[in-house]
């Protein structure tokens, strides 16, 4: 089943604030760089959701929020979870953003590239809507997380259902980045909080497998958040 289907199926259970540990653990981090980042901007959130990042971004005072995202129903509940005049919400994806060129002030997209197969076009899309010197924060599921075995799903009434992931370690990540003229600023990682630690309440979040597995998960990075800069 593609991605964008499964995404349909999750936006009954989706929301507009972290609904796991691991979208707690971006948050702890990414909300930190939109409360620097966004006030009185134009902003891009690409591959929105339910509209987290866009309500964020809103509270912090941007000036306005494009949010797209491929799936139908995320953006239907986006639109009626956050009813506000400066957002806009449209049906759209990672490798061709319904938006002009060299417009916006910020590119941010959260827990999204990895389903992306090539993440130089999905720079190159990003980097080709923002304005020179503009900045670009991705999150993702940590690359060791997922080299160690985890995989990313949703469990619905109907059962389990694995969503396709693909890994871009940091050496993919550093060939795109020179290749498009970007500019690292930083790297930050999230680990899942201990507060959690309680296999019999989260033994069914999507990636976890057994007990042993459950218990490492809480020993290596859960997320990573990219800041670049457009040179």
């Amino acid at each position: 089943m593609k991605n964008n289907m499964i995404y349909d199926i999750w936006s009954d259970m989706y929301s507009n604030t972290p609904i796991n540990p691991l979208m707690e653990s971006e948050q702890a981090i990414i909300s930190k760089k939109i409360f620097k980042l966004t006030k009185n901007k134009n902003i891009i959130d690409a591959a929105c959701g339910c509209g987290r990042i866009s309500k964020m971004c809103l509270d912090n005072g941007a000036d306005r929020v494009y949010a797209f995202d491929v799936s139908s129903k995320m953006v239907a509940k986006c639109q009626q979870l956050n009813k506000n005049p400066r957002l806009t919400v449209m049906h759209g994806n990672l490798l061709e953003i319904p938006l002009p060129d060299e417009i916006y002030d910020v590119y941010i997209s959260s827990l999204a590239v990895g389903h992306v197969d090539s993440l130089f076009s999905m720079l190159k899309e990003a980097t080709r809507v923002i304005k020179s010197d503009g900045d670009i924060l991705i999150s993702d599921y940590h690359p060791i997380r997922a080299r160690c075995g985890f995989k990313r799903g949703v469990h619905t009434k109907d059962g389990y259902l694995e969503l396709e992931h693909f890994t871009h370690g940091i050496s993919d990540w550093i060939y795109c980045l020179n290749q498009l003229n970007l500019a690292i600023v930083d790297i930050d990682e999230g680990y899942l909080d201990n507060a959690y630690l309680d296999y019999d309440k989260w033994s069914e979040h999507p990636d976890i497998i057994n007990e042993t597995q459950f218990e490492i998960s809480f020993k290596i990075p859960a997320i990573w958040v990219i800041h670049a800069k457009k040179i």
